[in-house]
Formats: structure tokens, sequence, C-alpha cells
């Protein structure tokens, strides 16, 4: 059936409070622990996600208005999940049950998004998963495979939309190494020697030093190149293909496969993170989309996070992110000028107490010939709601202005007041 955003806020609502009474303790499922059923253990984990977030965008010639609406703006989505699994001597089943949307004032229909049966081998050292997989769960501790770790939107290829089988090999001890693969639609017309194109390899290496994270996906003619091909920067002047598959809008060429000369939508990641050393955060990670023709039709995103807490004070903390993004010569049009854009993010924190967090971020953009300026300022508070920490918010505001160098581009300045609610429990 149909849920609308007070189901969020209900449940929201109520999982706070129940936290907040430490009503949690009393409940057989505390943190995803495990009861004994029957012959096995039984787990049930979730996150509820939702909030708030009012916008407006200042620009000449056009009226100011602002938008507002209930929605998780970090995750830009409203979601309500629980994540069950059955474990029995080396087997296990697990199932994800979600209703989400991604937009304002809205949850979408109950359905599932993972449902997978897997095995372990060779006492824990091989294990095989097959169904609609997953390689990150928020609400499950250890759950992250073969998957970067640093600032924003982490690299990854399971598709979890799609059916695939994957073999994870654990010879040696922090190292997870394997292969998954896709199926295909086959409605779509693809020679049987495209079958074999869509899959990928992966690793992770986990250690008091370093973690390391690293990974390959091949892919075939037997489906429509997605998102995941061409992202979006600087959208006013480039135009938005995000959410637009073989999108020809603003400065995007249309990729034709045949015409062009592409070959599938091969691409690969690799990230870092430092351990060992007390307060220091150092991590980065980077993906290269389109490789079959990277220097013509390759999108690249790298980016690289520093960070000390406990600097001079205690609860005192430094960061800075470094972005940088581009396109390959052929992905714009010849009219519009194919600029990286390049971004500088220093930023201050302060822990206030064990549960208010309040930070202060800013960030300077350039992209050659496509900008003028570009900057943009953000003040948060960081609030956790309960003794076990599992339940947060984050009120935030933000300002952001952009000048671009096009004569019909008049400079825009948009406003963010946004609150953040994240539950997992």
């Amino acid at each position: 059936m149909k849920r609308t955003w007070t189901t969020v806020v209900f449940a929201a609502l109520m999982m706070a409070i129940l936290g907040g009474t430490g009503a949690f303790a009393q409940m057989p499922f505390l943190m995803g622990e495990p009861v004994k059923v029957g012959m096995g253990e039984l787990g049930i984990d979730g996150v509820v996600l939702s909030g708030a977030k009012a916008t407006s965008k200042e620009q000449k010639g056009e009226e100011t208005t602002w938008t507002t609406g209930l929605v998780n703006p970090i995750w830009q989505e409203n979601r309500v999940e629980f994540d069950i699994s059955y474990k029995i001597l080396n087997y296990g089943a697990f199932v994800s049950l979600v209703s989400q949307n991604y937009g304002m004032n809205g949850l979408g229909t109950l359905g599932f998004r993972n449902a997978l049966v897997y095995v372990n081998m060779f006492n824990e050292k091989v294990k095989a998963s097959g169904g609609w997989l997953h390689d990150f769960l928020m609400p499950v501790s250890g759950s992250r495979i073969w998957q970067t770790e640093s600032d924003g939107d982490t690299f990854r290829f399971t598709n979890e939309g799609r059916p695939s089988l994957r073999l994870e090999i654990k010879a040696i001890e922090g190292l997870n190494f394997g292969f998954q693969y896709f199926f295909i639609d086959h409605e779509k017309d693809f020679g049987p020697n495209e079958l074999w194109k869509e899959f990928g390899i992966g690793a992770n290496y986990n250690s008091e030093r370093f973690n390391a994270q690293a990974g390959i996906r091949f892919d075939s003619k037997g489906d429509d190149l997605s998102r995941e091909d061409v992202k979006s920067y600087l959208t006013e002047y480039y135009g938005d293909t995000n959410y637009i598959p073989h999108a020809s809008v603003a400065g995007f060429k249309h990729i034709d496969s045949e015409k062009d000369g592409y070959d599938g939508g091969t691409w690969a990641f690799v990230g870092f993170k430092l351990n060992g050393i007390k307060n220091l955060t150092l991590d980065g990670h980077a993906g290269f989309y389109n490789l079959g023709a990277f220097d013509k039709l390759g999108y690249g995103k790298i980016v690289e996070r520093v960070g000390y807490d406990n600097l001079f004070i205690n609860g005192f903390g430094v960061s800075l992110v470094l972005y940088q993004e581009f396109y390959g010569s052929d992905v714009i049009k010849d009219d519009y000028i194919n600029a990286p854009f390049l971004q500088f993010t220093p930023g201050v924190s302060y822990k206030i107490s064990d549960k208010l967090t309040g930070s202060l971020e800013g960030t300077i953009g350039a992209a050659p010939d496509v900008l003028n300026n570009y900057w943009s300022v953000e003040p948060k508070l960081a609030v956790a709601l309960n003794p076990f920490g599992l339940c947060s918010l984050e009120l935030y505001y933000n300002i952001t202005h952009k000048d671009y160098t096009k004569s019909d581009l008049e400079p825009i300045t948009e406003h963010t007041i946004g609150l953040a609610l994240m539950l997992i429990f």
C-alpha cells in the first residue's frame, strides 16, 4: 500500500522516544544483536531517514521563492528499512524490506530491495552469495564489501536492482578478494560474446595501519548505459544528466554506442584510509568511468580528505577536503567549454559535549573559463539523541554562490536550511 511522509515521522519519533527512554534495552534485537531461533540465529536491523528542507534560489530576472518539504536533505530521501537475516551453521539468508522515496513529502511502496542466500566454506575463507545482493548496509556493522570510505558518494559496483552471483575469498587475514557476475536483461538484443562482460572484480584490505579498496566493473551491450556513465557537475551550465540515461541535454553529447565506437561502460575505482595515528583522518578515493573510451567519453572524480581532532584543545578539529572532477574530450558539445571542476573545502569543528558537535565548512570552486567564482558556507549542529548514539539530528544552513562566464547565465545564490534525521536500530 502507499505510504505518506507521516509514516516516516511517526516511526522516527517512536524510535527516538524508545531510544531515549532505554526501551530498546529491553528488546532482543539491540543494535543488531541476533537471537537464537530454532537451530539458527535471527537478526533484525533497520534504519529510518527523514527530516525537513527549505530551499530558495536568487537570480536576476527570476522570482525568489522558498520550497519546503519533508526529506532527509543529506541523503535526499525518506526511507524506512528493515533488514532481516537468518543463519544456520554455514548457511544464511537475508532480506531487506524498504519503503523509500527520492524526493520530498513521500514514501514509496514497501518492497524487497535485497533478497539473497549465502554459504560460508573452508572455515569461512570462502563465501558464495546469490540473489539481489548488497555491498553496504547502513545499520549492519562490517557489511562494507569492495567499497571506498572517503568523503561524499562512495565508489562501488553492485547494482542492487539486478540479480547477481558473488564469490568472496578471504584466504589472508584482512583481505577480501573476489568476483561478481550480473545477470543481464535477455530481452535486449546482444551477442553471446557479450555475456562474459557483465562482471566485476573487487578487493578490500583492512589492517591496523591502513585500509585499501579497488575494483573494476566490466559492462556488456546487454543493458542500457546508466547515469553512472556520465555524471553531472555545474548543472546550470552543462545540464543535469544524473538521472536521465542517454540524456542529450544542454552541453552533453548523446552517446551512441555504434556511431561513437563506444564499447560498454567499464569503470574502475580505488580508495585508501590510513589507520593507527590517533586523532588523524587521512583517506581518499577515485572513480574512472567509461574506460573503453576514457579519453573521449570518460568521467573521473578524485577526492582527498585530511583531518585532525583535538588540535590544541580537546574537542576542536580541523579538516580539508579536495575534489577534482573532469570529462573526456568528446563528452561535451563543441560550443561548450570542457573544464574540470575543482573544489577546496576547509572546515573546523568543536565537540561541545558527548551529544552535541558544531562545525563550519567553506568551499571555493574553480572551473577555468566556465566560472568567474564559486563559493559556499555551511554551519552545522549535530546532535546524538540517545545513549547509544544511534539516533542523530543534523541541523545546517548552506549558502552557495555561482557566477558563470556565460553571458546569459546570471549569478545564482542558493540557500538551504536542512534538518536531517537518521535512526539506526
